[in-house]
């Protein structure tokens, strides 16, 4: 009606090409990152990644998968356990994208989305390693830290 914009990193059917571009920009630091650690001789033997509707994950993994191919790093997704939408997905395993509903109440407040991103999930089940799903106590601790 006011002719706004939606800017959105998750996506669903008809709206999909806003997430990919965001989702590239996501990649370009992913680029970045390796272009350094690769200019010191360190890459990664794993790489752990936040994941509220796994639109960086996502990014983080494909751009990983397809650089170091063979030698690609573990990949870990961890969420917050009361959004876990990525993890119920991947332990169903059923074919199906699965939402969380409820209290999504965490210190993980940019997490908390229950929703998986339509166009990343192929991505996710394809090439991630491990699916963690985080209590808040945890996160604390880590925080801490």
């Amino acid at each position: 009606e006011n002719r706004g914009v939606l800017i959105q990193d998750t996506s669903w059917e008809d709206y999909e090409e806003i997430p990919k571009n965001i989702m590239k920009g996501y990649m370009t630091m992913a680029l970045e990152a390796y272009e350094e650690l690769k200019e010191k001789d360190i890459l990664p033997s794993h790489i752990f990644l936040q994941a509220g509707v796994g639109s960086l994950a996502t990014a983080i993994t494909g751009f990983f998968r397809n650089v170091m191919k063979e030698e690609a790093p573990k990949i870990i997704i961890v969420e917050a356990n009361k959004a876990n939408c990525i993890y119920k997905t991947a332990k169903a395993n059923d074919g199906k994208l699965h939402s969380v509903k409820g209290n999504f109440e965490s210190i993980m407040a940019g997490l908390n989305c229950g929703e998986v991103v339509s166009i990343g999930w192929p991505i996710l089940v394809s090439y991630i390693d491990y699916f963690i799903s985080v209590d808040d106590f945890y996160s604390a601790i880590g925080m801490r830290v």
